[in-house]
């Protein structure tokens, strides 16, 4: 073929002919994406939760643990070496024994209360007064009452005056005649008539005399009811009928007084207490009712007033617990409470029963009255080594123990021990450890048990 050709070829329509090659490479996997990055986050969130719960699943020892006990060292001293702290509790101030209640003695309606509450009040002194028209009233009536029966007593007397009158005439008559009727100037007949008469008439002076006492009855009973007008008009002005300092005001103008209702304070206008009779109230839990007695010493505390320290003695014990609270209750008597102290200030007491010396390491030693002294159950001090003694404390972050060596003061108070160094307060430590406990070694604490005593 020439060079031609291939211009003809195309001119006759022929179409022409070339090879073309393509290379199809198939689309890589992406398993790096689709399960490596997921089981990387699975494995890094199972390593984390593993860590997290690496104390849980841990083996690990149940223990006792108690939280020291820290109180300032004047607390802790005991006055003279003479007694021994066993109980501490809190307790109100309350009247002794109890309040005052000043009422009033007839129904009405509070015009003005005289006083308030924290004010003094005197015996005889007016604290209150009731609307009084009624009662002027009422006297008024009974007054005229009494008049009246005094007039009708005074003509009774007079009628039996004449009637008495008339019998003594008919009986001279009657003396006159007894002669002339043995001599015959006189009939028997007439005679006989004059002693009828006079018999009559001696029973008109009987009557005249019961009208003469029924009214004397009737003006003693008018004279009464004039008393008792006077009495309720008297009433009408409430008067205290003994001092006292106002612990409430009941009444207020306006406020209606009923005698016969079953609301205790319905005709109550004040409550009383005396400010040199207090005792406190004092909730003991039962677990250490039997530390107390009556006659047992007891020191008062309260933050109305800081520093001072009250003295009182048990006087008596409720005879019924409170089964909600778990306590039982007892009656503090103070001696000289200071005016400041108030009924129903929160208090906290101690108890002290009598012993031949006070515990040791609770004297002063030198302390401050700042200063924290730090106390521990006995039980929880170990010895091992035989020289240091030292405590098995509960570390809450690794939930771990921790040897912790302390110098503890000798004797003890109810179980516990005075700790002069090596604890702080807020630490935990554990109550009889178990043998063979180590330092680091996996802990958990065992369920709280009540009753427990602290100094």
């Amino acid at each position: 073929m020439t060079a031609a050709d291939p211009v003809r070829g195309l001119a006759l329509g022929a179409a022409p002919q070339t090879t073309m090659t393509h290379t199809v490479t198939p689309p890589r996997r992406r398993w790096i994406v689709r399960w490596g990055v997921p089981l990387a986050v699975t494995a890094a969130v199972l390593a984390l939760l593993g860590y997290a719960a690496r104390q849980t699943l841990r083996p690990s020892i149940e223990v006792e643990l108690v939280e020291v006990v820290a109180r300032p060292a004047a607390l802790g001293a005991v006055a003279g070496g003479s007694r021994a702290m066993t109980v501490q509790a809190p307790g109100w101030v309350e009247p002794d024994p109890y309040p005052s209640r000043v009422t009033a003695l007839a129904e009405g309606v509070v015009t003005e209360v005289l006083v308030l509450e924290g004010q003094h009040v005197e015996a005889g002194q007016v604290v209150a007064r009731l609307v009084d028209a009624d009662a002027q009233l009422a006297a008024r009536r009974a007054g005229a009452t009494v008049e009246t029966r005094k007039a009708e007593v005074a003509r009774a007397m007079a009628a039996e005056r004449v009637e008495t009158a008339r019998a003594a005439e008919l009986s001279d008559d009657l003396d006159r005649k007894r002669p002339l009727v043995e001599r015959g100037a006189v009939g028997q007949a007439e005679f006989r008539q004059l002693e009828l008469r006079l018999a009559g008439q001696e029973a008109m002076v009987a009557a005249a005399g019961a009208q003469t006492a029924q009214a004397r009855a009737a003006l003693a009973e008018a004279e009464a009811a004039l008393a008792e007008a006077d009495l309720r008009l008297t009433r009408m002005v409430v008067r205290s009928p003994w001092s006292g300092v106002v612990l409430a005001r009941i009444a207020e103008p306006g406020s209606r007084l009923m005698m016969n209702s079953d609301d205790r304070d319905a005709a109550t206008i004040v409550k009383l207490y005396d400010p040199a009779r207090l005792r406190v109230r004092v909730d003991i839990p039962l677990a250490d009712a039997g530390k107390v007695a009556i006659g047992h010493e007891a020191e008062v505390t309260t933050e109305a007033l800081p520093g001072v320290v009250l003295r009182g003695v048990v006087a008596l014990f409720v005879h019924e617990a409170n089964i909600q609270k778990n306590t039982v209750q007892v009656k503090v008597i103070l001696t000289g409470a200071p005016p400041e102290l108030k009924p129903e200030m929160l208090t906290r007491v101690r108890f002290f029963r009598p012993a031949s010396t006070a515990p040791a390491g609770t004297g002063p030693g030198g302390s401050t009255d700042d200063e924290l002294w730090i106390f521990v159950p006995e039980a929880s001090i170990a010895d091992a080594d035989g020289r240091q003694p030292f405590v098995w404390l509960f570390d809450e972050p690794s939930r771990t123990a921790v040897r912790r060596d302390v110098r503890p003061e000798p004797g003890a108070t109810d179980g516990y021990r005075r700790i002069a160094e090596g604890l702080r307060p807020g630490d935990r430590v554990i109550v009889r450890p178990p043998a063979g406990l180590t330092s680091g070694a996996a802990v958990r604490p065992a369920p709280r048990r009540t009753g427990e005593t602290r100094p």
